[in-house]
């Protein structure tokens, strides 16, 4: 049901503020701290509120969801629940276990990072600025806390939660068609059919391409010291870039991580032009060397186990 840009605005304007006035300073709150003590009492008035309060905001958050796609949501209310939700997703808590269920708490990030994605998905105007704000949101968290909450994999291994959110994104704006081969008389295509079809594809996987190369722009470009001065937060931005492309390199092959192939073959293409380009920045150089040399290994590794399970 379409809603007007006011009910919008009202309904958008509340959840943003449950989140920003409410759960972010909850979760911000330090252990010892009287408020936190008031929480420490499980079966406290106060205590059952709270998770009352926070089981209340995962209700409201698919009905928020559908509003993202509403044509009448104003810009201002997309953006103010961009951050809204970029803050949630970054938190951190000292009261998880003793005063706040650490179940709740992972449900409540989901939830916003899910906002993210519906967001990024929905509105292709705004995708550049969200990357470069999760970018900036984790550069400025404290360097101890920017590796928690890693995911493991198939295998036992493990990558980031930074790489994993931005690989969902990425792979959110990719829609191919529900029948590829719709319009096509036969099972057997002719040339020209094939042509049309790969056509379908590259349509499809066009706008994630476009995201996957600003992601990769971005993170080199605040590496890469310029007149002889380096960039704001240079080696922090090139910790976190060398992080993300270790892990999309170890995601390659996963079913569940396309993105991660797109994002390797973009990240190849620019680091070959970093090497031609004379007068690149060394260490920049460096890193693009032992990024090369990583595919090349995992790329020599993979084709080795197809030709011994052949």
């Amino acid at each position: 049901t379409a809603c007007t840009g006011d009910s919008l605005h009202a309904a958008t304007s509340f959840f943003k503020e449950c989140l920003i006035s409410c759960i972010v300073p909850i979760l911000g709150l330090t252990l010892g701290s009287n408020l936190a003590e008031a929480f420490s009492n499980r079966e406290s008035p106060l205590s059952n509120r709270l998770h009352a309060f926070f089981s209340n905001v995962l209700l409201a958050h698919e009905p928020v969801v559908a509003l993202v796609g509403q044509p009448a949501l104003a810009e201002q209310d997309i953006i103010a629940l961009v951050f809204a939700a970029i803050s949630v997703t970054f938190c951190t808590s000292e009261l998880l276990g003793s005063c706040i269920d650490a179940n709740i708490f992972e449900s409540i990030r989901r939830s916003a990072q899910s906002l993210l994605r519906q967001v990024f998905e929905s509105h292709i105007d705004q995708r550049s600025w969200m990357l470069e704000e999760i970018l900036a949101s984790l550069i400025r968290l404290p360097t101890q806390k920017r590796a928690l909450n890693s995911y493991r994999i198939a295998g036992g291994k493990s990558v980031q939660f930074i790489t994993v959110l931005l690989l969902k994104l990425l792979q959110g704006t990719a829609h191919l068609p529900e029948d590829l081969t719709a319009g096509f008389e036969s099972d057997s295509l002719s040339p020209k059919e094939y042509r049309m079809l790969l056509q379908k594809h590259k349509k499809a996987v066009d706008t994630a391409s476009s995201s996957a190369d600003f992601t990769v722009r971005y993170l080199i470009g605040r590496c890469i010291k310029r007149d002889a001065k380096a960039a704001s937060n240079e080696a922090e931005y090139r910790v976190l870039l060398e992080a993300f492309i270790e892990d999309c390199i170890v995601l390659l092959g996963h079913p569940q991580w396309p993105a991660a192939e797109l994002v390797v073959r973009v990240y190849s293409v620019h680091i070959l032009d970093l090497l031609d380009e004379e007068k690149s920045d060394i260490s920049m150089k460096a890193l693009a060397l032992d990024s090369a040399a990583q595919i090349a290994s995992h790329i020599a590794r993979t084709r080795q186990e197809i030709k011994a399970a052949s």
